[in-house]
């Protein structure tokens, strides 16, 4: 994975023509993309306020996966490691990308980059009070300051995992992910109700009203009357909402992180074993001592998360080894895990099981199999870290193929689309 910001700008110059990939795509195609309210022009004016970037470090990439690009990033001995990517080729882009990598020695100027471009979409909610009383951070103008907050979320999870989140201000997606210690990116877009774990929830229609209020309060940034909303006796045996307690803490969203808080409230869900209460606390294990007692906890957790479909766990669990706290289930092997959690939604395992199709690893190679889980990774795929490289992926599946096994691809890629989302 901390590669794949790397591989995807080395890419984008590739000598595909796009519209060939896309003519083979009808069933898949999305309907014309949103626009974002400010220009190109003003995108590349306020990164390059930061002090990071010039107006000479941005030049356009026809890029054969998503079409045009113009690609902001410095060269030189003393270069900052930012890349800049504003999607769409009109006045207005699509989608805005930033990009911040180590080394974090200048990490106050790499937010303040963060910050200019988030105050082209508005005024942000407040920010974390952890990140204003900080040194490194007071200094900052607001919007660094959120951007800090809010980045760190999508890296509350490490060592071990990695999180996506996404808030939603004045009608544009504003995406975090994290890739510890390695890089963050931040990713702006008109919103199309893109989900992150938060967001809808795993069964929207069994949320009480308060539960999904509080949801919709969280996706705006207003954790402080999310919490007001949980945080009521009425709830406190509603696995849903124990679950949302949990993570405002894990993620440091109403002040500085407690995972202790974070774990009672997550146990309390975990009674009657709501997945994403489960696989929280196994992957909170991460931070606990000594392998033994890791291992001894992590894994009957994940099997119940498993047990209640947790696609999540189900991927986590596919990559492990049996041993003496882990056996898995007669019958079903490694592979068989990974599509379990790919016919429940999960990115990462469509994309993993495409590869395996693709490259004959624990199952016989396909490649008509591998192209059609390439496809279902497309319409899987929000906009984020994952934008450019899902549609590499498919795009290099699909060129041995001749029309037929492409056709063939197709229907069986629109039918589990239509199973997955069933």
């Amino acid at each position: 994975m901390t590669s794949m910001i790397a591989l995807a700008l080395r890419r984008m110059a590739t000598a595909m023509a796009a519209t060939c990939f896309l003519a083979l795509c009808p069933a898949l195609a999305e309907d014309d993309a949103p626009l974002l309210s400010f220009t190109m022009d003003q995108a590349v004016a306020a990164a390059t306020a930061s002090g990071l970037l010039d107006a000479a470090d941005f030049h356009e990439v026809n890029d054969p996966y998503v079409g045009p690009i113009m690609v902001g990033s410095p060269t030189g001995a003393e270069a900052a490691a930012v890349s800049v990517l504003l999607i769409g080729g009109g006045a207005y882009p699509e989608q805005v990308q930033v990009v911040l990598q180590k080394p974090w020695g200048d990490l106050a100027a790499k937010l303040t980059l963060a910050g200019n471009m988030l105050a082209l979409v508005g005024a942000m909610p407040d920010p974390n009070p952890t990140m204003a009383d900080s040194e490194t951070m007071a200094g900052l103008p607001r919007e660094a300051q959120w951007a800090a907050g809010f980045l760190s979320e999508a890296w509350a999870g490490w060592p071990g995992s990695t999180a996506r989140q996404v808030r939603v201000i004045d009608g544009v997606a504003v995406i975090a992910e994290g890739y510890p210690p390695d890089y963050w990116v931040l990713t702006l877009a008109p919103d199309r109700d893109y989900a992150d774990a938060t967001w809808p929830g795993p069964d929207p229609a069994a949320d009480v009203p308060a539960v999904a209020q509080a949801r919709l309060a969280i996706r705006s940034g207003d954790y402080t009357g999310a919490h007001d909303l949980l945080h009521d006796p009425s709830l406190e045996d509603d696995a849903a909402a124990q679950t949302l307690l949990g993570d405002l803490y894990r993620y440091g969203r109403l002040g500085k992180a407690n995972q202790q808080l974070a774990s009672n409230y997550y146990l309390r869900a975990g009674r009657v074993k709501y997945p994403s209460a489960v696989y929280a606390l196994a992957t909170m294990t991460n931070d606990g001592y000594g392998v033994l007692t890791l291992d001894a906890l992590r894994y009957p957790l994940l099997i119940i998360a498993t047990e209640n479909d947790s696609a999540d766990a189900l991927f986590m669990l596919s990559d492990k080894e049996e041993g003496v706290f882990y056996q898995r289930p007669e019958g079903v092997g490694p592979v068989d895990q990974v599509e379990m959690a790919a016919r429940l939604g999960l990115l990462a395992a469509q994309v993993d099981l495409a590869n395996r199709y693709a490259r004959g690893e624990g199952v016989a190679a396909d490649p008509v199999a591998a192209y059609a889980w390439a496809l279902v990774a497309i319409e899987n795929t929000d906009p984020g870290v994952d934008w450019i490289r899902s549609r590499q992926v498919a795009d290099e599946y699909s060129q041995a193929l001749t029309g037929k096994q492409r056709a063939d691809a197709h229907e069986l890629a629109n039918r589990l689309i239509s199973e997955i989302g069933g």
